[in-house]
């Protein structure tokens, strides 16, 4: 019979490196291009592809947000953990003015845009800035299921 003796090793979790994209923007339409490749980019493979359409469709309403109601150029920053399962997405621009969120009318076309960031992303919200505002989502993991962003 052979025995194993000695000291147990340890493993410590360590993080992954988060990745992000920073990119600024004319005012124009062809932002939202630009924009939706790049957090297609940042989230590759490592989510499911569902995921990476909702990230894609938030990140087309904010920046679509920055293009009709800012005067100037913007700023998108996006950043995924993906050990935490974690997807920030940020526009800044030079607008003072926070958005609102629209009532829901069947009638009206456009300006519906906060209410899908209010019922697909996890958590959202907006900020004055000393030059404008920012406005953000986060997708993350689910309590029941962390390998699968909500």
């Amino acid at each position: 019979m052979s025995s194993i003796s000695g000291r147990m090793a340890t493993r410590r979790a360590v993080e992954a490196p988060h990745r992000s994209v920073s990119l600024s923007f004319d005012s124009d339409v062809t932002a939202g291009r630009s924009a939706r490749r790049a957090i297609q980019e940042l989230l590759d493979d490592d989510v499911p592809v569902n995921v990476t359409r909702d990230a894609i469709l938030l990140t087309s309403e904010l920046v679509t947000n920055a293009v009709m109601h800012s005067q100037g150029r913007f700023h998108l920053s996006a950043t995924f953990h993906p050990s935490r399962v974690v997807l920030r997405v940020e526009v800044v621009d030079p607008s003072p003015q926070l958005p609102v969120m629209a009532e829901s009318r069947t009638s009206r076309v456009g300006g519906l845009g906060l209410r899908l960031v209010n019922e697909v992303a996890d958590r959202w919200g907006s900020s004055l800035l000393a030059a404008g505002k920012v406005v953000w989502f986060e997708l993350s993991s689910k309590d029941d299921d962390p390998g699968v962003l909500h």
